[in-house]
């Protein structure tokens, strides 16, 4: 009778251990993809950052002109446009 007490007890033992052993790797891999997705964090940080300064700068209607005028060459009613050509230098 003791045998088989052992015997069970040794197989719930192994078991544990082999249990425990596929959490540790579970934990490793769970460790990597965190610290993934924590390099992968800080620079959509940055540029959501950036983004909501820019929708704060463009919420003036004077500094949304500003940048129309100057991508896209806008000219308003009444206004035109020049354009400097800089000299040409001669070799």
């Amino acid at each position: 009778m003791k045998f088989f007490i052992s015997l069970i007890a040794l197989i719930g033992i192994v078991a544990s251990g082999f249990w425990l052993y596929k959490l540790i790797g579970q934990q490793i891999a769970f460790k990597k993809e965190l610290a993934d997705v924590g390099r992968q964090v800080t620079p959509l940080t940055k540029e959501n950052s950036r983004l909501l300064a820019e929708i704060d700068y463009f919420q003036e209607p004077a500094n949304l002109e500003k940048e129309l005028r100057a991508r896209s060459h806008y000219t308003g009613p009444g206004e035109g446009l020049i354009i400097i050509i800089p000299p040409q230098v001669s070799e």
